[in-house]
């Protein structure tokens, strides 16, 4: 029935009922990932990198998982798969003690099946003439659902006593029945009517062989942009799972502030995000992007360069950063690809595959980067590793879009299709 009303409404509360699925699944979804950061263990940072070791090996899957995704039950799927995250959670709050030691290996299972969420979510978004409004909104909520995540895990601990390794599972236990309500939303939506594929190019499952010969038209382009995510993906990681820790070595401990800070980021970035569909060529949207990251990078650096000057204080240039470092990251995690595959009209395929070959890459990016911070500088507290590294990412990720953008403006034509390689 509402699948239906779905198909004859108009473009207006089809939008805003797909904006409302898709944010609130996402948004949920943070609050058995995230949580936990808001607390201090003594092996956090083995915590967190076994998290995301997890969330990377999802997302090498879901290179081939997503790309060849299809079926009516796959939002049902999300709650499945989140059902197992939340079940890990409850055992890494009554873990014994004897195992406490092991208990990096319940947050590694955790990450496992969370990596392919924002690609099942996006498979119902993607190739729409309102992709860029649709995801801004699913942008949105990650961005502030990690803020409201942890200032909840936070006030579990300090307002209602509850313990750090049980605050994740009660976290979840709070969110769980608004993401069964907005999974079920989500399984109403209807695949993309014909203006959305004339407009996009139909999105089809992809074969390996498909997958092989659309990375081989673009290799050099696509080296360099996975090679820029790996750096954006780790900064933005550092910056969302050691807040706790950059807030307090910055001397502020109040658990709003994750919330405050982030309100901000994503209504910007969600604002910014949402006006791009009004760019109809394809590639002209495609070669935005590339200036719209540059603009985020470059705001990294001067509002860094202001803090570090004593112009501006640290909320400000954590919102700030924050702005920047997400205009970065989510024109890859959901825009730049669909409008490339908008473009690329020679093969058929989606966007799921390269979102995910740069995720899972951006992840690999982010362990390393994380494992030689605790290999190689281990004194070094979170705020100066990550003040350094807002002035090396800025830096090094402008001039590799430099080099990207030249690249593919040489593989574009002016009637939006990109040449095929021979």
């Amino acid at each position: 029935m509402i699948k239906d009303w779905l198909k004859r409404t108009g473009e207006l509360q089809f939008t805003i009922y797909a904006l409302t699925a898709a944010f609130g699944v996402y948004f949920c979804m943070y609050a058995y990932r995230k949580p936990f950061t808001a607390a201090t263990f003594d092996n956090k940072e083995l915590l967190v990198i076994a998290q995301v070791i997890g969330y990377l090996i999802s997302k090498f899957y879901g290179i081939k998982f997503i790309s060849e995704l299809s079926g009516q039950k796959r939002a049902y799927l999300v709650a499945y798969l989140i059902g197992f995250a939340h079940l890990m959670l409850l055992a890494f709050a009554y873990l014994p003690d004897a195992l406490r030691s092991y208990d990096f290996v319940l947050l590694f299972l955790n990450g496992l099946p969370l990596g392919v969420i924002w690609g099942i979510v996006f498979s119902y978004l993607e190739g729409r003439k309102f992709t860029e409004v649709l995801a801004a909104g699913l942008t949105v909520s990650f961005i502030i659902s990690s803020g409201f995540v942890k200032s909840v895990g936070k006030a579990l601990m300090t307002d209602y006593g509850i313990g750090a390794y049980t605050m994740p599972f009660a976290s979840g236990v709070i969110f769980l029945p608004f993401l069964l309500l907005f999974v079920w939303m989500l399984a109403q939506i209807p695949p993309p009517n014909p203006e959305d594929i004339a407009l996009r190019a139909k999105r089809t499952p992809m074969t390996a062989a498909s997958r092989k010969q659309f990375f081989h038209v673009f290799a050099p382009g696509l080296l360099l942009l996975i090679v820029s995510y790996m750096l954006f993906t780790a900064y933005r990681d550092i910056r969302e799972t050691f807040a706790n820790e950059i807030w307090t070595e910055l001397g502020i401990s109040d658990p709003a502030i994750f919330t405050r800070t982030e309100l901000p980021v994503g209504i910007v970035i969600g604002v910014v995000m949402a006006v791009c569909f009004r760019i109809k060529d394809n590639v002209k949207a495609f070669k935005f992007y590339h200036w719209l990251v540059m603009v985020g990078l470059g705001l990294i650096l001067s509002a860094t360069l202001a803090f570090s000057a004593g112009v501006i204080n640290s909320t400000a240039w954590m919102v700030l950063i924050g702005i920047g470092a997400y205009m970065a990251y989510v024109t890859f995690a959901s825009v730049m690809f669909d409008r490339l595959m908008g473009a690329y009209r020679e093969s058929r395929g989606n966007a799921g595959f390269m979102i995910y070959v740069v995720d899972a890459a951006g992840y690999l990016g982010s362990v390393l980067i994380m494992g030689y911070k605790l290999g190689a500088q281990p004194n070094l507290n979170w705020y100066e590793f990550f003040l350094t590294g807002s002035y090396l990412v800025s830096t090094i990720g402008i001039a590799m879009m430099c080099i990207s953008l030249l690249y593919f403006s040489g593989k574009l034509n002016p009637k939006a299709k990109l040449a095929a390689a021979a």
